[in-house]
């Protein structure tokens, strides 16, 4: 369940429900003082004053030491210890007879409703006591998954970051943030180390902004790979596919390896965002031309099989039959848009960038927009048919044939800009950095200015002056090896977002040790034996409060609560 926080305010009931129905659930998790948690802690009175008289009156008499029905002793089977399964599961059967009213059985004294209520609700209670006990109170540290990361790096810095190298995040119990499922390994650790640096080598820019290309390509100039054309001095391979060439357009009709347009074998100078630009158009057949296509296929295929046996002229006229009208009712046949797939290949690696229905009739082509990440890799783009029509027993031998009538798509150019930077230096830089460096003298100064704010924001809790002063120290080691503050400035925030206190929730220890007083001195010692839990501190309730309604950091306003 994730939600923006635009959408939490006190405007949306809806939410406001949801809260009041989450907030029970979030503080249930929360260790209380009062909570008695030992499997010892049974409730011996309440057994003595109402579920003993009503056993001994209703109950004893069948399924006591004389006598066992269904070999069942409420004095050997239910023992006053509900976290033993066995002991639980007879508890079970005894609620379950008592509410389908099967005990005591006709013929035998009945209880009163309001005394079988009291023992159900006894019962009731004290499975659930048990189900509490029995749960794991040690909280497990969990990291963020790949989504929460993702998240939390747009919002604290201000870059969408690809996490797809990330492993996938195991699910237990169908959740993928399950902290128990949520691992971490020295391979893990290194790709956190690595995107941190991805992300901050993106995030802080030095120099003029990177002057932008614009190269399109004219897919009907060639179908092969020998077809190569010219951009920035690199000899780049336009290819068309087996494809047909209408008014300039190239002509899709369906997918297949040869029928893909691509332009592919170049490198750009400059990693950043680009925006690429398709201009297309569909056609869309109607019914009527579905069905007369359809005719013509199946009489050729008619004449076919009359040829290699003319005595089946009857099976070979009702097959033929049957197809065609499943060419004129079947509603698979009620087309749509036809639809591209748009790939990126960057060093190597195909990726979906999107898939669209190209909705522009052929009077009227339209430009259609895809923004994608690259970096200085060998790169490449490919465009394919991606319309397709459920392969049944009547269309599969012909459905590949140009002469079939289906959804087609014309290309008639597409084309790469960029890098696009809607400002320079860009917001994220100015998130981090401001609009202009300091001063060699003011350099240490901005550094812990800098830092202090950083890490408030990752950590998503105060920090201290020891915190501030640790990462400070790597800002000074690195400084005068440094080419610029920029640079220097990176080390102790890739530190930070390696660390443990940004990759992981900050959650209290469930059964911490206490400090006391010894009797022989005012020093304190940790008592190994006296544990208790403690309360989530303001911040971390935050914390578990943002990530549970919009898997993100807390927002400011949720800082703010949290500090006040």
């Amino acid at each position: 369940m994730k939600m923006r926080r635009n959408q939490i305010n006190h405007q949306n009931p809806s939410v406001i429900r949801l809260l009041i129905l989450a907030l029970p659930i979030l503080l249930a998790t929360i260790p209380s003082r009062t909570q008695e948690r030992s499997p010892s802690s049974t409730d011996q009175a309440g057994f003595q004053a109402i579920v003993a008289p009503f056993v001994k009156t209703h109950c004893v008499r069948c399924h006591g030491p004389a006598k066992q029905e269904g070999t069942f002793r409420v004095d050997q089977h239910l023992k006053n210890e509900f976290v033993d399964p066995a002991s639980k599961e007879k508890w079970s059967e005894v609620v379950n007879v008592l509410n389908s009213h099967e005990m005591p059985p006709e013929g035998e004294p009945q209880p009163k409703p309001e005394e079988v209520a009291k023992v159900v609700d006894w019962i009731t209670e004290q499975m659930v006591r048990a189900e509490l006990v029995r749960r794991d109170g040690q909280i497990v540290l969990r990291r963020l998954n790949r989504d929460e990361y993702r998240s939390t790096i747009r919002d604290l810095i201000g870059i969408d970051f690809d996490v797809a190298p990330f492993p996938l995040d195991p699910a237990s119990g169908g959740f993928d943030n399950n902290g128990s499922a949520l691992t971490m390994s020295p391979l893990l650790t290194e790709l956190y180390l690595d995107a941190a640096r991805k992300i901050l080598d993106r995030t802080l820019v030095e120099g003029d902004q990177p002057p932008a290309i614009k190269w399109r390509f004219e897919i009907d100039s060639g179908d092969n790979n020998s077809n190569r054309k010219v951009y920035d001095k690199q000899n780049v391979i336009v290819n068309g596919g087996n494809n047909p060439v209408k008014d300039g357009f190239k002509v899709l009709h369906h997918d297949n390896w040869d029928k893909h347009l691509n332009a592919r074998g170049y490198g750009l100078k400059h990693e950043g965002d680009y925006i690429i630009r398709i201009r297309a158009a569909g056609f869309v057949p109607k019914r009527d031309a579905v069905v007369e296509s359809a005719r013509k296929a199946l009489q050729n295929r008619f004449d076919k099989q009359m040829q290699e046996n003319p005595k089946a002229e009857k099976y070979h006229r009702e097959q033929m039959e049957r197809d065609l009208k499943h060419f004129a009712t079947d509603r698979m046949y009620d087309y749509g848009s036809p639809r591209l797939k748009l790939i990126q290949n960057l060093g190597g690696q195909p990726k979906v960038l999107a898939e669209f229905d190209v909705d522009a009739p052929l009077e009227k082509p339209r430009e259609y927009e895809v923004c994608a990440r690259f970096t200085t890799e060998q790169a490449g783009l490919t465009i394919e048919y991606a319309y397709p029509i459920p392969r049944v027993l009547e269309n599969f031998w012909f459905q590949g044939h140009d002469v079939f009538a289906r959804p087609e798509l014309y290309v008639d150019w597409f084309e790469l800009e960029g890098p696009i930077h809607e400002s320079w230096p860009p917001p994220s830089h100015r998130r981090l950095l401001g609009d202009t460096l300091p001063s060699k003298a003011k350099e240490r100064e901005t550094a812990k200015t800098l830092i202090a704010r950083f890490l408030r924001s990752a950590y998503r809790r105060p920090v201290t002056a020891a915190e501030i002063d640790e990462k400070l120290k790597l800002f000074d080691l690195v400084r005068a090896d440094s080419p610029s503050f920029v640079q220097a400035i990176k080390t102790p925030l890739i530190a930070a977002m390696a660390s443990p206190h940004f990759l992981y929730l900050a959650e209290p220890v469930a059964h911490a040790a206490r400090v006391r007083p010894t009797s022989t001195s005012s020093k304190t010692k940790p008592d190994a034996n006296a544990r208790e839990p403690r309360a989530l501190q303001d911040h971390e309730f935050a914390a578990r409060l943002s990530y549970f309604l919009w898997s993100s950091m807390p927002d400011d306003e949720l800082n703010k609560l949290a500090d006040n």
